[in-house]
C-alpha cells in the first residue's frame, strides 16, 4: 500500500518562535498529517471464452461463421494486445481467419491449422475488458477442396500484450476455446408445414406434413 504524509511548520511573526501545525500540548512535534492509504496491486490481462461464443452447429461451406469469442480482461493497469495464435482443429474449408473487435476488422490471414497475428494495437483499459471475436471465410466442401464434417473448433493458444509502461507481457490463459462446428456441402433444413385441419373427423386424414430444404449451396440426398 501507498500513503503521503506531510508536515507543516512556520515562524511567528515576533517572536521568531518555530511552531508546528501538528502538535500536542503545542510542545512536541508530531508525525505530520497522514494522507489516504492507496493499495497498490501488479497489474495483469486474462483471456478466457466469452459467454457469447456461439453454440456448437452445423455450417454450411457458404458465407461467414463466427467460431469464437474471446475475452480479454485487466485488472491494475492499462494493456495492448500485440499477439494473438489461434490453432483450428480442421483448417482445409476455411479460407480466411479474421478478428475483429466489435464492427472493426483488426486483422485477416489465411486459414491454416495454426494462425498466428502480430504487431496488433487492440487496447484494453485497466480494470475492464474487450472481446475479440474470430471470424471464419468457409471453403468449398468437396473432391480437391475441404473435407466433409470439418471441425473448425478454434483454440487461443497464446496471447501477449505491452502494459501501460510498454513492457511486453504474457496474457494468462488455459486455451480458451470455441465450440465444436462442422462444415458441410449442404445442410438439410425440417420445417412443418400446415396441416389441412387439425380435427380428427371421420376419413382420411393428414396427421403430418413437413418441407426440407437444404442451405445456400450444394445439394441433400
Amino acid at each position: 500500500s501507498l500513503r503521503a504524509d506531510f508536515t507543516v511548520t512556520g515562524t511567528t511573526a515576533s517572536s521568531a518562535t518555530t511552531v508546528y501545525a501538528d502538535v500536542t500540548a503545542n510542545t512536541v512535534k508530531n508525525d505530520g498529517f497522514q494522507g489516504q492509504v492507496i493499495a497498490a496491486g501488479a497489474g495483469s490481462i486474462t483471456a478466457t471464452a466469452h459467454a457469447s461464443t456461439p453454440d456448437s452447429t452445423l455450417l454450411d461451406d457458404a458465407g461467414t461463421a463466427t467460431a469464437a469469442v474471446f475475452n480479454f480482461a485487466t485488472v491494475n493497469d492499462s494493456y495492448t494486445i500485440t499477439d494473438i495464435t489461434l490453432t483450428l482443429a480442421n483448417a482445409t474449408t476455411v479460407s480466411t481467419v479474421r478478428l475483429k473487435d466489435g464492427n472493426a476488422t483488426v486483422a485477416s490471414l489465411p486459414g491454416a491449422a495454426t494462425v498466428t497475428y502480430s504487431g496488433l494495437v487492440v487496447p484494453v483499459p485497466a480494470t475492464t475488458s474487450t472481446q475479440i471475436t474470430v471470424e471464419l471465410d468457409l471453403n468449398t466442401v468437396g473432391f480437391g477442396a475441404g473435407s466433409t464434417g470439418a471441425n473448425v473448433t478454434t483454440t487461443l493458444t497464446v496471447a501477449r500484450a505491452r502494459n501501460s509502461q510498454g513492457v511486453d507481457a504474457a496474457v494468462t490463459e488455459s486455451n480458451p476455446a470455441g465450440n465444436a462446428m462442422y462444415v458441410y456441402k449442404a445442410i438439410p433444413t425440417i420445417t412443418n408445414n400446415t396441416l389441412p385441419s387439425s380435427l380428427l373427423t371421420t376419413g382420411t386424414k393428414t396427421l403430418s406434413a413437413f418441407a426440407v430444404s437444404r442451405g445456400a449451396t450444394g445439394t441433400t440426398a
